[in-house]
């Protein structure tokens, strides 16, 4: 942001947690963040700026959904009943990838990489629903029941197991859902010849042999880009017969060649330093500018997010 001129928000998330944030954005971070923290930041509810569904910053002003949402419908009750997304990830600045675009995509290229992003990993699932394991409660019908991650959309050997399900495993799900859901392995179905943006209950099998009343089903995913295979499932478990789907995905993958949405997500990262598991990803937080400089150009400055 230019230097000496301050901003104000505030914001409460339903969870009843306050915040107020005042400053430049240009704050040094703590060491202990720095790796994370200059590229990956909370998602966030900025009214007619973020996403309904999904809180992906929206390229049209005035809308309350982005155009992926919009277009496919999402609103509607046949897909899932509740998306939750940890951290903003934007995927490209120009025609270069980024370093939070690399970290997202780089933890599925090698072993070394998926120990090194492994604790980032486990910070957005695990210990941000230990935090908020009574929003999540509050806002939900029905136990989860089952659980499955969305596997790879790509041929591979038979003993291939999707990294991030090597990360969220039956034991970090068991420690969270006291009732241990039942893990469901979902397979995409290479037979059918589905569109890669389309949403079709075709494009996986979920060999379920019988969903009882009040099922609900959990869809674990490292990504958000356009929620096309999360809500392909969504809408193959609502027609199984589950009553509710909520999908937990890690990351929202923001494409920041937008200029609505370059400025939306300057004003994002002013109010959220670093990333952090103690902001409300379940709720999110609803921030109001309190205070207004005179200039309307705002930049961040030295990452990726100001380019």
């Amino acid at each position: 942001m230019t230097k000496g001129i301050e901003r104000t928000f505030e914001g409460i998330g339903k969870c009843l947690t306050r915040y107020k944030i005042t400053g430049t954005g240009t704050e040094a971070l703590d060491q202990n963040e720095e790796e994370y923290g200059n590229v990956l930041i909370n998602t966030t509810d900025f009214e007619n700026s973020t996403c309904d569904i999904c809180r992906t910053p929206i390229s049209t002003d005035g809308f309350s959904y982005c155009d992926s949402c919009l277009t496919e419908n999402l609103s509607d009750s046949k897909y899932a009943d509740h998306v939750i997304n940890h951290f903003y990830s934007r995927i490209w600045f120009e025609q270069y990838p980024t370093k939070s675009y690399m970290i997202m995509d780089g933890y599925k290229k090698s072993e070394f990489q998926l120990e090194k992003y492994k604790p980032l990993f486990k910070l957005s699932f695990q210990n941000a629903f230990e935090i908020h394991r009574e929003c999540f409660k509050s806002i939900i019908k029905n136990a989860i029941s089952h659980w499955l991650f969305v596997p790879s959309t790509h041929i591979r050997p038979d003993d291939y197991v999707h990294p991030i399900g090597r990360i969220i495993t039956q034991e970090v799900i068991d420690s969270a859902f006291s009732n241990s859901p039942i893990f469901v392995n979902c397979q995409y179905d290479f037979t059918k010849n589905v569109a890669k943006h389309t949403i079709s209950s075709d494009k996986f099998i979920l060999p379920i042999q019988e969903v009882h009343a009040n099922s609900h089903l959990l869809i674990v995913d490292d990504s958000w880009t356009a929620g096309a295979n999360t809500e392909s499932i969504a809408l193959k478990a609502k027609e199984l017969g589950f009553s509710e789907v909520t999908i937990w995905t890690v990351a929202d993958m923001v494409d920041g060649r937008y200029l609505n949405v370059k400025s939306v997500v300057n004003k994002i990262k002013i109010t959220n330093k670093y990333y952090t598991p103690h902001f409300c990803p379940i709720f999110g937080v609803k921030m109001k500018e309190i205070s207004k400089s005179i200039a309307d150009d705002v930049t961040t400055t030295n990452n990726e997010w100001s380019r």
